[in-house]
């Protein structure tokens, strides 16, 4: 769980590094956007994991 924490904090500095650059860029670099969304994708598949992993592990303690 720590470790997904641990890349959960280093895809959203990396979002969060690339979207600081992109607000003094106006003209939008396509390939940088994609980035973006992907590391977007990213992070939310890593939640959608941790959460999975927990849900199974609350449920099997249960029974």
């Amino acid at each position: 769980m720590k470790q997904m924490m641990d890349q959960l904090s280093m895809q959203f500095e990396m979002v969060k590094v690339m979207l600081e650059g992109k607000v003094g860029d106006e003209r939008g670099d396509a390939v940088q956007w994609i980035l973006i969304v992907l590391a977007g994708i990213a992070i939310v598949g890593i939640v959608v994991a941790a959460i999975t992993t927990y849900v199974q592990n609350q449920t099997s303690q249960l029974g």
